[in-house]
């Protein structure tokens, strides 16, 4: 993984360490990026189970989403002509998504690269002797900490301590950094599913709209065996399932527009023109 080979090459350099001389395995760094690939949110409410009508394997990660909502985003912004999204544009190269990519193969080539983070090792605090050596815990902060210490202070200091040298690592290594962050701790993966099939279908019937050949309650009727929903909701008022509709499309555009910014998933309302319906200039 070019990740790791990076992060290897900066622990080579912080140790002096030619390339023909074996890292020692204390120094072996460990990465630790977002959920397994192929697994779904363990926190979340359907576990470790494929979401969608299909299975499809990752659906129940979150990082399939943003991968999800990023192939769209060509298109959205296209929709959005009178907005000149120039970050959009960057962030895009950057993700470097393919015609032919499925997640996993983005994933290997590219997606990994994006998320991993060195400074987020999955560690435990260790209660030490006096005999241990400093250099054989790697990269950490040793502190003292009297038992008869007052706790509330001596945890903000070690914050501190902790954050500034963190810092320092970060500022001397900034490639082995997380380029992109979820911008929520929360989120419900069954609800991106949702507006993300909401959302193709809405355009996929565009004209059809505009025209008045079809309704949204239409298409909601035709899409709700894609969609994660109760069987009770499949069998909705026209005013409920055109409402939900609407509501839902809505959302799909704000993390649209997010995701073009480099944040997922984000529902605030965005600063500009949003809905590629709206042709308002």
């Amino acid at each position: 993984m070019s990740q790791m080979s990076a992060m290897e090459r900066a622990e080579r350099h912080r140790l002096g360490l030619p390339d023909d001389v074996a890292l020692p395995e204390q120094h072996q760094p460990q990465a630790v990026g977002p959920l397994p690939i192929g697994k779904a949110d363990p926190r979340g409410p359907f576990g470790n189970k494929a979401l969608g009508p299909d299975h499809e394997p990752y659906t129940g990660n979150v990082y399939f989403y943003w991968f999800a909502y990023m192939r769209e985003l060509p298109k959205y912004i296209s929709a959005l002509n009178h907005i000149d999204k120039f970050k959009s544009r960057r962030i895009i190269c950057e993700f470097d998504i393919k015609e032919e990519d499925d997640f996993t193969s983005w994933w290997d080539r590219k997606g990994e690269d994006l998320f991993y983070d060195l400074y987020e090792d999955e560690s435990h605090a260790i209660e030490v002797g006096h005999d241990t050596k400093k250099r054989a815990l790697g990269d950490g902060l040793l502190v003292y900490l009297p038992i008869d210490g007052n706790i509330a202070d001596m945890l903000n200091e070690v914050e501190d301590m902790f954050t500034q040298k963190r810092r320092s690592l970060q500022s001397r290594y900034p490639e082995l950094s997380r380029k992109y962050a979820l911008h929520q701790g929360r989120y419900t993966v069954s609800s991106l599913h949702n507006k993300l099939e909401i959302y193709r279908a809405v355009m996929a019937h565009a004209e059809a709209l505009r025209a008045r050949e079809i309704r949204l309650y239409d298409i909601f009727f035709k899409i709700a065996d894609r969609l994660i929903i109760s069987r009770g909701l499949r069998n909705v008022s026209h005013e409920a399932a055109s409402r939900n509709m609407s509501e839902s499309f809505d959302q799909a555009c704000r993390l649209l527009y997010h995701v073009g910014e480099g944040r997922f998933p984000d529902y605030s309302l965005p600063p500009q023109r949003y809905d590629p319906r709206d042709e308002a200039a």
